[in-house]
């Protein structure tokens, strides 16, 4: 239970309330934020600037307290770490606020002077000091450095400090050290202590890890560690604790007893860390080692006594005798001889003649050399009475101990006892003796233990022998301790000591030591010795070099003794570098220095003058990151500034005498300098302005000015004057401007140039003016009773537009009167008018205000208000998955009370459940059974993603309320990405630890159920029966029983329900080394008569580096002892063994050795020596691989005597040499740049007359696999199964695995690897209805190989199909609706129409749509009634496209259709560029005359020409009349392919602004039902068509000819004569449709087609009347006509003429459009709602044309003269009867590219 006290402030100060938590969770809970009782909220924040802040440690800091705080409570919101549970604290806490009286010094709530404060590192914390005062103190904090030095803390972005609270984020152990908190006001001052300890984990590390090291030479172990505090420093070696405790652990001289492992522990007082690091001994030098010695014996006096030793060692050691201590030389019967062995050992014997008995006793011999010694001792018993051998006197120094031994011989010896003064010891406890004849005193003293000892030995018959020692105890010196008398001195003074001897054994040397080193008489220095015991040092006068340590030495016999003292010398200080005075140049870094020396070591320090001149110096500011003053006393400027020049004054001081002092001048030469870089100003327009700019710097100073970097000359611009004047340092130029206009809106420099550089300032004048209109005005959504406006902001007139007036009002009202106003905010441009009457027609305009004044008002935009939309949702919304990229989704129709009309359909929202972005809809049509249930299945999903859904029906007004919202899960997919940072860690030979962390949360697509790790060798990778899967839940997992020191593979997998996810990228670890197993194969053949080759072949699992090989030998039935071993290199594979001994049996075994150990041993051979050497091959049977084009050589060693011949045969051949083979002279075959054909046997023969031996070697080639074979095995319209087969010959190299190449037709080349094991592969994703070339080649470790035959196939399917006519398109007087399911897809899923229309007199198209969805059907709105129109459709799968071309009209107000157009003769032929207004009627008769007038012949020419011209015309008309009639066998229309990649390039598509396109308004037909009932009789004939340049309206009473279509032309520009057969009129006249398909098309029916919306005047509408001008008719008509652009030759060229307005030919091919542009499905979903359905009446920021509302339905009677005679209410009663025409879908598709045949 947290709690917060109530905290105690002076007001104006600072307080902190902290946040009491339980010290039993304290290390779980935290504060998450605070909450005053008025329901604030303080969270942790970044920034401190504020009132209140939350500190890092959770303390909450409250600035500059106010009277009103006192009324808050305060409470702490914690949260727990592991359960995430937050609560408030049980108390609240409150400020108890003081209001000062008087003013009062600064006081610390606790009076402790130091703090000390442990933090993590890595943490934020605050550190406080809680000072009250009045005035409110200032706070300073201070940091000392190690060598005890004050400086102020660093502020930055880590570490900040708010009041007197330092605050450090992210704390380092650098931020460790003793922190001072100094605060100060007028009244006095107060400061307080805290040590900081930032703590870190302890690791440690000593390098080298391994370390070899000769004998005798140094070696180091640094001991590296890292974390905070560190409380101690220990070494181990081999476990046992060493006297060591610092970082860096140091052996002078390495010997034998250093080799070991050495452990460095670092330790504090809550956890250590070590580390370890192996001392080896180099491989130089040996030790000696005695690999004979002599035992001990027991004899009879007389015989000859031989002892013998042997010593081996490098360097040679050599071999001393020793009998009972004492060293033996040679004497008469005694002989010491030694000799070196061709093995380099050392034998040594000790040949003693006729033994006594006097010579038993304990014999040693002893093996030195330089690098160590070895001894071994045993007694030789002779046997006889008891001796003992003279003992030299011993002389001990007194408080050591003494050890001696009683040199006994006789043999048996019963008893060896010590004796002094006839009394037989031990007499006291420090005496020990030992029945060997050992006697040990222990601290002898020369009263005590000084003296004559008697060795006294005894046998059983009581024979006894003695022998006396005598023992001197020597004295060693001892002084009286040393005094200079004085603490310290100075310069100048007499300094004297006395070293005087206490006691000690004389004689007694004395002398004095300086700083370690002898001192002998100088000028300055003497030295009296009186007498023996007494030595006087004199310094005088005391200097400077005196000041050290001192110590007198006294040394006898018995050792040295010495007594130290230490002289200080007080030294003033002076200078060693004086600061002299400098110039820098501005923005560089300044280093002044300033040294100084002295004793004790003088501070340094730096002040500056107040002003000008010298004097009154104060001290640098300390918060200057920029001026720091360095240890050694050098003052650092960075990047010096104008401010810091001046007089500086440094000082030394160190207490001695007056100090040292010096003042510099600093002098900054910079170039000139404004104090504002940029700046605004703004004038208003007419009025003058003047623009001014100051510089300071170096004098002279130069100014110029720019108007947007062009010079301003005064003299060219009469307007402009510029002038100059002297002020203080620098220059003030001015710039003014008469009558300022728009053009004097700019950016003015103003340049300033001295000697030392340049500086410019920016002035950005703004002229100000009344804004110009708002444009653009268009209406975003508009209901019946609100409008949406959106309109672009003009120019402003550089005042910012501070709001737009909104002006609407009735269309017959006027505005002066009658006109409404709004008012938007200036940072709007979008505004929505409210308080509407329902289908009524508006007014509206926008006017623009700044501070200057009102625009003009902008266009009029004319809107009529609608119907209403339903009122409520769908009812039983359920969402479930369908798979892992698909949800259905059901529900059921609204209540019916709430549709608000007729529902035309529903629109399905959904969206990502995490994100806050807009829906994406799809549209779905309403069924009319009533209760029946709608579905939709939302596909192309993420995987295992959740999913927001909502459903709303619209009407033909718009849409209604959503449902609320329903989330749901797609299923469960597989991990898209590897699980991450995967390590491994070699733990021993055979156990490796992988560990991993999980794949990113948002990449898993489900829950992860375990992991799986894919482990195999490295070599056989490519080989996946090789690799084994280890299954774990965890993200950690150790492999076992994995081959030794082998390079492992590993790959981790995470797998969910879905399946297996991505494996990780393959990382590799190697097992630790371990001892080799035992060669494989082990020879031993005779050589000579006294020698024996042995070859032997590698381990088969060498299990790490081979480092050496080790052959043993030995004669047969010898012991193991006698064995003779020889090292060799890892790289010799033979040994030769000499100095055999002839016919005897040798036993030979081999070993080899890794850094690991020695491994097992070979097989055991045996041979005999014969003085016969038969023809024998050391090398083995082998098995050579080979690189392709390298070198190989095949061993075939040979031994025997005589030299047995050599031959080799290659595969059963004798070997003939050639250029790249070759016999080697010792019997090896060489072969150059290998090739597949030399594989196969070689065998090697050699022969001598004692025996033939041979050896068969095989030679396998590695190179590049053969190309494997590829054949098709299936195909489907995205699928290619291809089937793999290995190349009939067979490679030497394990093919790796394929690398497939496919590619599509006129695209590039693609590659998928499949494992070596595959036989057949599956290409998915592939282009349905597309040609694919596929080939596939092998490849191995050599490399890839050569490709196979290039597999030529296709996917099934083709271009989409084009639809009858009458089956696609259906008409009312407004709208045209197309039904996209009658086109036929080819097999290929549709992807996308493109919908394009255009009025017949228009040369432009209108994009409807360029990426409608292949589902439902698409409805053009708006459109004029009884008005013809050139339809364009594009139907794309990923086979192709398709382009139908089709002319329609609009039926009439009343329902009626219009006639079929007559064409008119005269202007048939005229080509598009004719000018209009040129009548050609009036043009020829004119020229007619003239000419008659001219020349009487040429006018009856012409009469006679004209005459012949109209009656071809006349023909020409009834002939097209005639042949134009409906053929219903005629093939459907034409397609244009369009699959090649360019297609995006050449489609040519410009759409228009995006439009949104409510459903069809007054729809009568039904046409879905009628087409799947299948009844010609309903199919509605209300679309028109025309063929291509018939675009006048035609004769009413020639409705009833019929028209023959031209067959399609597949050529361009070639001739083609019509046919007119009796086939072609088998259809009734009253059904007359017709298709259009475009086979050549004219460059300007694709070109120039841009967007230029029309606004109707609707000035004369009638807003009391009906809007849309009565019903529509629902009959049939007969007038309709086919247009087929086939041919552009002949009679059919000049027909299409009439259209064109590029003036064509027709000769080839058209030009290509340009590139369609972004669809709305490729935009984001959060775009401005863009990418949901164009219907959606709530969301239409992004439309910028006018509903079909917008048109002026008064244009009805203004061109037709049709009045509406229906109510408003037998008009709906009209439209009730048929059903609404399909929704619009308009959503994102992808956009494929196509091939496009024209």
């Amino acid at each position: 239970m947290t709690r917060v006290h109530d905290e105690d402030v002076l007001r104006g100060n600072s307080a902190i309330l902290k946040c009491v938590i339980p010290s039993f969770v304290a290390d779980f809970v935290s504060v998450q934020s605070w909450v005053d009782d008025h329901g604030d909220s303080y969270y942790p924040s970044q920034t401190y600037d504020g009132k209140y802040l939350v500190l890092p440690s959770g303390e909450l800091h409250i600035r500059s307290v106010s009277s009103e705080d006192g009324f808050k409570s305060y409470k702490c919101r914690t949260v727990h770490r592991l359960t995430q549970e937050t609560r408030l604290s049980a108390t609240a806490g409150r400020l108890v606020i003081s209001v000062p009286v008087g003013h009062s010094a600064p006081k610390l709530p606790n009076k402790d002077v130091s703090r000390t404060t442990l933090v993590e590192a890595g943490t934020g914390f605050a550190v406080f000091c809680a000072a009250q005062a009045y005035p409110t103190p200032h706070f300073r904090w201070f940091k000392f450095s190690e060598n005890g030095r004050k400086a102020s803390v660093e502020l930055g972005e880590r570490v900040k400090q708010v009041g007197g609270t330092l605050i450090i984020r992210e704390a380092k152990v650098d931020d460790s050290g003793k922190y001072l908190c100094v605060v100060n006001n007028s009244v006095g001052g107060e400061s307080v202590e805290t040590v900081l300890t930032v703590t870190a984990p302890l690791s440690a590390q000593v390098e080298p890890s391994v370390q070899t090291v000769e004998f005798g030479r140094p070696a180091t172990f640094t001991c590296t560690y890292r974390g905070n505090p560190v409380k101690s420093v220990t070494w181990l070696k081999d476990g046992e604790p060493i006297n060591h405790k610092e970082a860096v652990l140091r052996i002078d001289s390495v010997g034998r007893e250093d080799k070991g492992m050495y452990q460095c522990f670092v330790r504090n007082d809550q956890e250590s860390a070590q580390a370890t690091a192996e001392l080896k001994l180099g491989g130089r030098f040996e030790p000696p080692q005695l690999t004979y010695t002599f035992e001990t014996s027991t004899l009879q006096p007389g015989p000859s006594v031989f002892l013998k030793c042997v010593a081996a060692g490098n360097p040679t050691p050599e071999i001393a005798w020793e009998l009972d201590g004492t060293r033996l030389s040679n004497s008469e019967r005694m002989q010491v001889g030694q000799y070196v062995t061709v093995n380099g050992e050392v034998v040594s014997h000790l040949n003693i003649s006729a033994v006594h008995t006097n010579d038993g006793g304990l014999y040693a011999c002893v093996a030195s050399s330089t690098v160590g010694s070895v001894k071994h001792a045993a007694r030789l018993n002779v046997y006889g009475l008891p001796y003992i051998r003279p003992m030299d006197k011993v002389a001990v120094v007194a408080g050591e101990n003494m050890v001696v031994h009683c040199p006994v011989a006789g043999y048996p010896i019963d008893s060896i006892v010590w004796e002094k003064t006839g009394r037989m010891l031990p007499i006291n406890r420090r005496q020990k003796t030992f029945t060997n004849g050992t006697l040990i005193v222990e601290a002898v003293g020369r009263n005590s233990d000084q003296g004559r000892y008697t060795c006294v030995a005894r046998n059983s018959q009581g024979y006894t022998a003695r022998g006396d020692l005598d023992v001197q105890v020597m004295e060693p010196p001892e002084l009286l301790p040393i005094d200079f008398g004085l603490e310290a001195f100075y310069e100048g003074d007499l300094a004297q000591a006395n070293c005087r001897l206490r006691k000690g054994d004389r004689p007694i040397t004395i002398k004095w030591l300086f700083n370690g080193i002898e001192l002998l008489n100088t000028k300055d220095t003497k030295i009296n010795n009186l007498g023996t015991t007494t030595s006087i040092l004199t310094l005088d006068p005391v200097r400077a070099h005196h000041q050290g340590n001192y110590s007198c030495s006294a040394a006898n016999d018995a050792g040295v003794t010495q007594a130290e003292a230490t002289v200080i010398v007080n030294v003033p200080p002076r200078w060693i570098v004086e600061p002299t005075d400098k110039a820098f140049a501005l923005g560089s870094d300044a280093r002044l220095e300033c040294k100084a020396d002295g004793f004790p070591r003088p501070s340094l320090g730096w002040k500056k003058a107040a002003g000008r001149t010298p004097g009154d110096y104060r001290d640098l500011s300390v918060n200057n990151p920029n001026v720091k003053v360095t240890d050694d006393g050098t003052l650092q400027i960075g990047n010096i500034q104008k401010s810091h020049e001046g007089y500086y004054l440094c000082e030394a001081n160190n207490g001695i005498g007056a100090g040292l002092s010096t003042v510099i001048y600093v002098r900054v030469q910079a170039p000139p300098q404004f104090k504002i870089q940029y700046r605004n100003q703004t004038a208003s327009r007419g009025d003058d302005a003047v623009l001014e700019c100051e510089a300071e710097g170096e004098t002279p100073i130069g100014i110029l000015w720019s108007k947007n970097k062009h010079s301003i000359d005064p003299a060219n611009e009469p307007r402009y004057t510029i002038r100059e004047e002297m002020r203080g340092g620098g220059v003030h130029s001015s710039l003014s401007i008469k009558t300022t206009d728009r053009s004097d809106s700019a950016v003015y420099t103003c340049v300033a140039t001295n000697a030392f550089g340049s500086a410019d300032t920016n002035i950005n004048l703004i002229i100000q003016e009344h804004p110009e209109q708002p444009n653009s005005l268009k209406v975003l959504d508009k209901s019946g009773r609100s409008v949406e406006l959106s309109w672009t902001p003009p120019y402003d007139g550089n005042s910012p537009i501070t709001r737009y007036i909104v002006e609407y009002k009735l269309s017959r009202r006027n505005w002066e009167t009658d006109g409404e106003r709004m008012m938007v905010p200036g940072d709007q441009n979008m505004a929505a008018v409210l308080d509407l009457r329902p289908a009524t027609t508006y007014h509206l305009r926008i006017v623009a205000r700044n501070e200057i004044g009102d625009s003009d008002p902008s266009d009029t935009v004319t809107i009529i208000t609608a119907e209403e939309a339903p009122s409520g949702p769908p009812r039983d919304l359920k969402v479930e998955a369908v798979d892992q990229s698909s949800l259905r989704v059901t529900w059921k129709q609204p209540l019916k009370e709430e549709w608000n009309g007729d529902i035309q359909g529903y629109q399905v929202g959904y969206r990502l459940a995490a994100s806050n972005n807009s829906y994406v809809y799809e549209t779905v049509e309403f069924s009319k059974e009533m209760g029946k249930e709608h579905h939709l299945v939302i596909s192309k999903l993420k995987v295992y993603t959740e999913y927001a859904v909502v459903v709303s029906a619209f009407n033909k007004i718009g849409q209604g309320p959503k449902t609320d919202e329903i989330r749901a899960y797609t299923a469960e997919g597989t991990p898209q990405q590897p699980p991450q940072d995967v390590t491994c860690t070699t733990l021993t030979s055979q156990t490796i630890r992988v560990s991993w962390s999980s794949p990113p949360l948002e990449t898993v697509q489900g829950v992860i159920k375990g992991y799986k790790v894919i482990y195999g060798p490295s070599d056989t990778w490519y080989d996946e029966e090789s690799k084994d899967t280890k299954i774990t839940g965890s993200t950690e997992t150790h492999l076992h029983g994995l081959q030794k020191y082998t390079n492992y593979s590993l790959q981790v997998l995470a797998f969910t329900s879905g399946g297996e996810g991505v494996r990780s990228q393959p990382i590799h670890c190697q097992t630790d080394q371990d001892i080799p197993e035992s060669p494989t194969s082990v020879k031993a053949l005779v050589m000579s008569e006294n020698s024996i080759l042995v070859s032997w072949l590698p381990p088969e699992r060498p299990n790490g580096i081979i480092t050496q090989y080790t052959v043993y030998y030995k004669e047969h039935g010898k012991s193991d002892t006698e064995t003779i071993q020889q090292k060799l290199l890892a790289s010799q594979l033979s040994y030769e063994a000499t100095g055999l001994k002839q016919r005897d049996d040798y036993v030979f075994w081999v070993t080899a050795s890794t850094t690991v150990g020695e491994g097992e041993m070979s097989q055991l051979v045996h041979l005999k020596l014969s003085n016969k050497v038969p023809a024998k091959i050391a090398s083995f049977d082998d098995e050579y691989l080979a690189t392709y084009k390298e070198d190989v050589k095949l061993m075939c060693q040979a031994v025997g005597l005589p030299n047995p011949d050599i031959r080799w045969t290659i595969r059963g051949e004798p070997f003939v040499p050639n250029d790249r083979m070759r016999l080697l002279s010792e019997g090896s075959l060489l072969i150059r740049e290998v090739s597949r054909d030399d594989a196969g046997e070689y065998t090697c023969h050699v022969e001598n007359p004692y025996g033939q031996d041979t050896v068969t070697h095989k030679l396998l080639i590695q190179a590049p696999p053969h190309p494997p074979e590829i054949t098709l095995q299936s195909t489907t319209t995205n699928i290619i199964e291809v089937k793999i087969k290995p190349s009939v010959i067979d490679d030497t190299t394990p093919i790796h695995g394929y690398t497939i190449f496919y590619k599509p037709e006129f695209s590039t080349w693609e590659t998928v690897q499949v494992p070596s094991a595959t036989r057949t592969y599956t290409l998915e994703g592939l282009w349905c209805g597309s040609r694919y070339q596929i080939y596939a080649s092998a490849y191995n470790k050599i490399g890839t190989g050569e490709s196979s035959e290039i597999l030529n196939t296709r996917t099934k399917g083709k271009k989409p199909e084009v639809p009858e006519v009458h089956r696609f398109v259906e008409v009312t007087s407004s709208s045209i609706s197309l039904h996209l399911n009658a086109w036929l897809d080819g097999g290929c899923p549709m992807n996308y129409f493109v919908v394009e229309y255009k009025a017949r007199h228009q040369a432009e198209w209108t994009m409807a749509s360029n990426q409608v969805k292949p589902t439902g059907n698409y409805v053009i709105m708006e459109l004029t009634p009884a008005t013809w129109y050139n339809l364009r459709i594009s139907a794309h799968n990923n086979a192709g496209s398709s382009v139908a071309e089709y002319d329609c009209a609009t039926l009439t107000l009343t329902g009626a259709t219009l006639p079929p157009t007559v064409m008119d003769s005269h202007v048939t032929w005229l080509p598009d560029w004719w000018p209009k207004w040129l009548d050609l009627n009036v043009l020829v008769p004119v020229i007619a005359t003239i000419v008659v007038i001219i020349v009487g012949i040429v006018v009856i020419c012409v009469a006679v020409t004209r005459r012949k011209n109209g009656i071809e015309n006349l023909r020409l008309r009834e002939e097209v009349y005639q042949q134009y009639q409906y053929n219903a066998s005629m093939p459907p229309p034409s397609t244009m392919d369009k699959r090649h990649p360019g297609f995006r390039e050449e489609l040519g598509y410009i759409p228009p602004p995006n439009r949104k396109l409510p459903p069809v308004p007054g729809s009568q037909y039904n046409t879905c039902d009628r087409i799947k009932r299948g009844g010609d009789d309903e199919i509605c004939p209300y679309a028109t068509f025309h063929l291509l340049g018939f675009r006048e309206e035609m004769d009413p009473q020639q409705a009833g000819n019929n028209f023959q279509t031209f067959p399609y032309q597949n050529g361009h520009g070639s001739q083609q004569n019509f046919v007119n057969s009796p086939a072609s009129r088998s259809m009734p006249p009253s059904s007359t449709y017709y298709s259009t398909v475009p086979g050549d098309m004219t460059t300007s029916r694709m070109s120039n087609s841009t967007f230029s919306p029309t606004y109707d005047d609707p000035a004369r509408s009638d807003e009391e009347s009906d809007q849309y001008g009565g019903s529509t008719y629902s009959g049939g008509g007969p007038y309709a006509r086919a247009i087929d652009s086939v041919s552009q030759s002949g009679t059919a060229k000049r027909l299409m003429n009439r259209g064109s307005t590029s003036g064509s030919t027709g000769h080839g091919s058209p030009e290509p459009p340009p590139p369609p542009p972004p669809r709305n499905g490729d935009l984001p979903l959060d775009s401005s709602g863009l990418a949901s359905s164009l219907n959606d009446s709530n969301n239409s920021t992004a439309s910028n044309q006018f509903s079909e509302a917008e048109c002026d339905h008064d244009l009805v009677q203004r061109n037709y003269g049709v009045k509406a005679t229906k109510s408003t209410e037998e008009m709906r009663k009209l439209l009730d009867k048929n059903e609404a025409a399909a929704h619009i879908q308009n959503g994102g598709l992808r956009m494929v590219s196509d091939e496009m045949n024209v």
